[in-house]
């Protein structure tokens, strides 16, 4: 109950000014004119993921149950990163060094990989839906 811890807050804000910034580039250019947007929205994803414990919007942790449920902000972060330039560069190295401890050293391919398989851990964020959507795997 009450409100989050500042550093939570904060956290929150930089993820939701990066998703903003990743949507509006993503509707202007559909394709891969450049890479700023997708690298943007790697960062955004990287700074999503966080255990079963964190603020994140994307969760991840030893529980089955996590692999059904699909927040919007999780599902966005996720949508916003993939398309062209994703698939020229699956092995993008966003700047991790803010991330949880897990995915901190992982590319955006294997960002992906925490969430949709059970390689890194047994639930994660919207993996029936990314079993579904596999625009992720190009």
């Amino acid at each position: 109950p009450g409100l989050p811890p500042p550093n939570r807050t904060r956290k929150m804000q930089r993820l939701l000014i990066a998703l903003t910034l990743a949507l509006v580039a993503t509707s202007v250019a559909g394709f891969c004119l450049t890479s700023g947007p997708y690298h943007s929205a790697a960062y955004a994803l990287a700074t999503a993921i966080g255990n079963l414990n964190s603020a994140s919007v994307c969760v991840y942790g030893n529980n089955t149950a996590l692999n059904k449920e699909c927040p919007l902000t999780c599902s966005t972060a996720l949508r916003l990163t993939w398309g062209d330039c994703y698939c020229r560069d699956p092995t993008y190295f966003p700047d991790n060094s803010n991330a949880d401890p897990l995915v901190r050293n992982l590319n955006t391919r294997q960002l992906y990989e925490v969430l949709a398989t059970d390689k890194y851990t047994k639930g994660g964020s919207c993996r029936e839906w990314l079993q579904e959507n596999v625009d992720w795997k190009c």
